[in-house]
């Protein structure tokens, strides 16, 4: 068998300039996601930065579809049925309906989780792709700990790219993998069909993304929600020394909901005032970055990566830049 585990260790898996331009790109350009400015500005302060940031790395177009319940209830029938006769545990919890099908004469540990399998395929592809991948995990017999999008909380034409999560440690990574590439062969039109990985995962032929499961001990998230984090306080670093190189900066009034003020701001008073903090860093990173500075901020958000252990091997860093401090809001 192939050492599929060793071969993605010694990947350069991260992102390199495209993907920077590519998320660039997103946080400019929203409206892929949101319909309007009224719709970016409640979200942002509903979820806060890191989750309106989180919400364009993951998050595709596709239509629902009249009997994609249906579909989830025969699946979750089917999983409630196998329970009966397999040590498999089935869970519903937080929009997710996730199985563990452990077998004991294989070592797997479930709180080991050291990496995770994207799969987005086609929203009306879903239970029939997740059904195929049960099957087939069970007919290797695999280890195997995966959790699926549950219908019965989605309502609009949103899908997330990591619709179907696969997690894995190091005893059973090549096992899945193995698993996953007689999947792909004997579901070709599945497979074909898939919406690409995150623009921040590794991408296996354009339907399989791939990352490390990174542990963020200041704010625990997943890896898409750490990363997201990662992008603001690169957002916060750069805007803070890009108000510190200035003498002022006018933050004008945006509308009447959110209640700005025409002030003139610093450094220190721009990231001590609170009030509607994110979405007031939002429009000021809108507005000051730029083709002229996106280098610069490039470079923060690589130390950023780099102080929350993401692994950045030959990540092409400007050798003219020095590594940025990272300070805290209000430092």
């Amino acid at each position: 068998m192939n050492d599929y585990l060793s071969n993605i260790e010694d990947a350069n898996y991260l992102f390199d300039e495209n993907v920077f331009n590519l998320i660039l790109d997103l946080y400019n350009n929203p409206k892929r996601i949101f319909k309007d400015n009224k719709t970016i500005n409640e979200y942002i302060t509903d979820n806060g930065l890191g989750g309106f940031i989180f919400k364009l790395l993951n998050t595709e177009i596709d239509s629902k579809t009249k009997d994609e319940l249906r579909k989830r209830n025969n699946y979750l029938d089917k999983l409630k049925q196998d329970m009966k006769k397999h040590p498999y545990v089935v869970t519903l919890n937080n929009k997710w309906i996730r199985v563990d099908g452990i077998n004991n004469d294989k070592e797997f540990n479930i709180n080991n989780i050291k990496h995770r399998l994207y799969i987005s395929p086609l929203r009306e592809d879903l239970y029939e792709f997740s059904t195929k991948l049960y099957d087939k995990f069970k007919e290797n017999n695999t280890n195997f700990s995966f959790k699926v999008l549950d219908a019965k909380y989605r309502q609009d034409k949103q899908h997330r790219k990591d619709a179907i999560t696969i997690y894995v440690d190091d005893n059973n990574f090549n096992d899945v993998y193995k698993s996953l590439e007689e999947f792909s062969l004997e579901n070709k039109q599945l497979i074909r069909r898939c919406h690409k990985p995150s623009v921040i995962a590794m991408n296996f032929n354009n339907w399989l993304g791939y990352s490390k499961e990174e542990i963020n001990t200041r704010y625990p998230s997943s890896y898409t929600g750490n990363f997201a984090i990662c992008i603001k306080t690169a957002l916060e670093n750069f805007c803070y020394d890009y108000l510190g190189k200035k003498e002022y900066k006018i933050m004008p009034k945006k509308d009447n909901i959110h209640n700005y003020e025409n002030i003139e701001y610093n450094a220190e008073s721009f990231f001590e005032n609170s009030n509607c903090y994110d979405l007031r860093l939002y429009e000021l990173s809108k507005e000051i970055i730029n083709n002229d500075n996106k280098d610069e901020f490039y470079s923060y958000l690589v130390t950023a990566l780099k102080v929350n252990n993401y692994d950045i091997n030959n990540f092409p860093v400007s050798k003219k830049r020095e590594k940025v401090k990272i300070k805290k809001p209000n430092e």
